[in-house]
């Protein structure tokens, strides 16, 4: 009787891949000459957007080193456009101190660097203050949303104005409020003017207050606007 053949299971062989100086000498000399024309123009856009960017691209900002940007004087409005770690800042405008005031030391922004970025004025005779700064934001993007806000913070003890609009863009309006500490009862008064700049995502916030230990200090808006104004004629936008 004949043995019975037992059919081994062929055991299972990887096949050897490619490598690929094997595969580029498989390819026709045209397809070897089109993939290095691609290679090289790929490489040539990659340095050349480098060279745009690190080298020619000038996005406006301005150099900052030791919290201080290089070049700057003592006039400048300068505005930070995204605040944070990687902030970058820029020449907003020049700003001239209005007649018959004084500019302060203090500043009442606190960025991530010490780099001042708002100008406070005010004078001795009269309990009016103007205060500057660059906003990173257009005019209409955030006169609504700050008008709100304050609507609702002085809803109890004050009153607020509509929103103007002057024939530049500029948009404005006007809140007075009381509120109290352990010092007794204060009277906060204030034109909030924002002005257009020369760049459409900025604007430039102006304005006047008053602070007083008695609404008879009150002003109109009539009377505090034009401290707003003699602020706007001194203030030269940066075309860049």
């Amino acid at each position: 009787m004949a043995k019975k053949k037992i059919k081994r299971k062929q055991q299972y062989v990887k096949p050897k891949e490619r490598t690929l100086k094997e595969w580029w000498r498989d390819q026709s000399a045209r397809t070897q000459k089109a993939i290095i024309c691609a290679v090289i123009a790929v490489a040539a856009v990659i340095v050349l957007g480098c060279v745009y960017y690190y080298g020619i691209y000038d996005d406006g900002s301005l150099r900052v080193s030791r919290d201080a940007v290089v070049g700057a004087q003592q006039n400048w409005l300068i505005g930070e456009g995204n605040k944070g770690k990687n902030s970058k800042y820029y020449h907003v405008a020049n700003v001239e101190t209005p007649a018959g005031m004084t500019l302060k030391e203090e500043s009442l922004t606190t960025g991530s660097t010490s780099l001042r970025t708002d100008f406070s004025f005010g004078t001795d005779q009269e309990e009016i203050s103007l205060y500057l700064c660059a906003v990173n934001d257009s005019v209409n993007g955030i006169v609504e949303s700050v008008h709100e806000r304050f609507a609702s913070m002085v809803a109890q003890t004050g009153e607020i104005t509509d929103i103007v609009t002057e024939a530049d863009g500029s948009r404005y309006f006007c809140y007075q409020y009381s509120f109290d500490d352990d010092e007794g009862t204060h009277y906060a008064q204030s034109v909030v003017y924002y002005m257009p700049s020369a760049v459409a995502s900025r604007c430039v916030l102006i304005s006047a207050s008053v602070s007083t230990d008695t609404a008879d200090n009150y002003r109109t808006v009539e009377e505090l606007l034009p401290y707003v104004l003699e602020a706007k004629a001194g203030v030269t936008l940066v075309e860049k």
